[in-house]
């Protein structure tokens, strides 16, 4: 209780690098704080049964890291992020604080983690994954995501406080074509009794192009949190998202939209497919954009075959909202909203 194990902020103490996967693509980065598996996208799950527990804390060489790493390469580091070629590709090199490939039977539990110089929790072609009674705090660090399922199934996150300046939560499955070509959706995720305190509580993309299915929320207080559940599927991604439950939370605002960032790759052969998405008993306290508030937006896709479809909100409690703030709607398809 109360020991700490704290990561340099020195990019060659992360070297070599190895093979991993960063937004969305498998590439070359530096290690993570802690690296569990060997990443290998055709191949089963080789490691096994991780336990990281206790009531101490972990945490990554933070914000110094980052910048460190940009400089490194010869790169610029904006707080807005990267611009160019080169300012990518330092970004996208960057090491998590805890990367899990091709694993299964993982449990973390009683910790504190965080300050990783990018994402922190990242478990990549993995199943059966458990986290629970821990704080992931990343408040200072751009990106700093802090639990990230990728093209893995089986993955549950408890009883955790989350404290980021991005995503609390990103469910990823690979980027446009080669998550497409891989093939491996991220699928059961389980997300309940969770409590944000900053950051985007949970995101659902933007790379998905491997697909996500069968995603449960409940019983989660994300008000404090600058945005809600989130779905962003950028048009050239292709892939699905399906099968979204959410109930019994709170949050800032329902979000299903096709962002336009991160789409510097070969567009898929198809849109991507959206629907099935059921929210029930969800408190929205609306996200402030430009002078007034957004509560439930709903976008899908221009192409009648690609419309987003089968939305349920049944039971939403709008705070304070002037009525036609409540619901923005384009390109959707059966739509119940039920009392």
């Amino acid at each position: 209780e109360g020991g700490k194990l704290q990561g340099t902020s020195v990019p060659d103490d992360y070297l070599p690098m190895k093979k991993s996967r960063y937004e969305g693509l498998e590439r070359e980065c530096y290690q993570s704080l802690l690296n569990f598996g060997k990443l290998d996208r055709n191949g089963a799950c080789t490691s096994k049964n991780l336990i990281l527990r206790g009531k101490g804390s972990i945490f990554g060489g933070g914000r110094e890291l980052l910048i460190a790493t940009m400089e490194k390469a010869g790169a610029e580091y904006r707080h807005t992020g990267p611009r160019n070629d080169m300012e990518f590709k330092a970004w996208r090199s960057r090491g998590r604080l805890l990367e899990v490939c091709n694993a299964e039977n993982v449990v973390i539990t009683g910790l504190k983690l965080g300050m990783g110089a990018s994402w922190n929790l990242h478990f990549v072609y993995s199943r059966n994954i458990t986290t629970f009674h821990c704080e992931i705090l990343s408040k200072q660090i751009n990106n700093g995501d802090g639990w990230n399922p990728d093209s893995s199934e089986n993955c549950a996150v408890f009883d955790t406080i989350f404290e980021t300046s991005d995503d609390c939560i990103a469910i990823k499955s690979g980027k446009n074509p080669e998550g497409n070509i891989i093939n491996r959706p991220t699928k059961n995720v389980y997300i309940f009794d969770c409590k944000t305190r900053a950051g985007h509580s949970v995101a659902i993309g933007s790379e998905m192009s491997g697909g996500v299915e069968n995603v449960y929320i409940w019983d989660c207080d994300f008000k404090d949190c600058a945005m809600g559940v989130q779905i962003k599927s950028i048009k050239e991604r292709g892939g699905y998202v399906k099968n979204v439950h959410v109930r019994d939370s709170q949050m800032k605002e329902i979000y299903v939209h096709a962002p336009n960032y991160n789409n510097d790759s070969q567009e898929a052969k198809t849109l991507p497919r959206l629907g099935d998405y059921f929210f029930e008993n969800i408190t929205l306290f609306g996200r402030a954009i430009d002078g007034r508030k957004e509560y439930v937006y709903l976008e899908g896709y221009e192409d009648p075959e690609y419309h987003l479809s089968n939305v349920y909100l049944k039971n939403i409690t709008f705070i304070d909202a002037k009525e036609e703030e409540k619901l923005h709607t384009q390109f959707v398809k059966n739509l119940y909203i039920i009392d």
